[in-house]
Order: C-alpha cells, then sequence, then structure tokens
C-alpha cells in the first residue's frame, strides 16, 4: 500500500469510489513549502513560505496505476514528501503526483478551480487556502 498526499479533486473519495478505488483515509494534512497552482487541472511548484493542504489516503500500487493512468492525469509523476498531519501534527512520508514543473501552468481552468475551492472549503481547510485557489487560475501561464 502507498500513503499518498492528494491536493485537487483526488482529495473527494466519493469521486475515488466511483472509479473503483478502496481508499484508507489517512486524515488531512498540509505539505510545508509547495503552493498549488491551477493549469488545466491542479499541481504543487515548490514555493519556500506557501503551504498546501490535502488528504492523505492509503491506496494499492495497482490502484495508483488505475487512477493516474486516465489521460488527463497520465502526465504526472510521483515524488516523495513529508506531509504534516492536521490532526496531531506528525511528519508522515507520502507519494504526491505532481506535473513537471514547465507544465503545471499549461492553460487555465475556472471551472476546475471552482470546484476545488468548494471541496476545500468543504474539507475544513483554512480560508486563505480556498482563497488562493479561486484565484491562482487567473495567473499567467
Amino acid at each position: 500500500m502507498k500513503t499518498v498526499f492528494f491536493y485537487g479533486l483526488f482529495m473527494d473519495v466519493a469521486y475515488l469510489e466511483q472509479q473503483g478505488l478502496k481508499t484508507t483515509i489517512i486524515g488531512k494534512a498540509r505539505l510545508p513549502h509547495y503552493r498549488i497552482v491551477i493549469g488545466k487541472r491542479a499541481s504543487l511548484i515548490p514555493a519556500e513560505a506557501s503551504t498546501a493542504y490535502g488528504v492523505l489516503m492509503k491506496l494499492s500500487d495497482a490502484e495508483a496505476q488505475q487512477l493516474y493512468a486516465e489521460p488527463s492525469v497520465c502526465d504526472y509523476l510521483p515524488q516523495a514528501v513529508v506531509a504534516q498531519s492536521l490532526e496531531n501534527d506528525q511528519p508522515i512520508n507520502a507519494l504526491c503526483y505532481n506535473l513537471p514543473p514547465e507544465a503545471a501552468t499549461i492553460g487555465t481552468n475556472a471551472a476546475y478551480a471552482a470546484q476545488l475551492a468548494a471541496l476545500a472549503e468543504q474539507l475544513g481547510f483554512p480560508e486563505h487556502y480556498v482563497s488562493e485557489i479561486n484565484t491562482t487560475h487567473t495567473e499567467p501561464s
């Protein structure tokens, strides 16, 4: 089983279940020194003074391969990160799937950003982070 830090619409467990995935939720977490950007989809880029928020889940290797085989996310690559639990601030080693930096800001997708902001608000992430999601898709690519 892999521990994955999800920060986009894959944080929605109902969506993952519709895809036939059986995830185990570990909990909400933050990823210091990363900033969310919205191109066609979400991606995280290194940013010393920023923090991204997401949900840690366990899923099998086969499920991770199935999920990231979709054409809209097949360019995402796994990278090792250390997230911090929002519940107890403990560090948790995880994988985080990201676009290569040069592809992260290609295009814009206001509808995706709006969906993600609504999900982040529903998950109880900080208000400033929800606002960041709502405005990040307007940055030039």
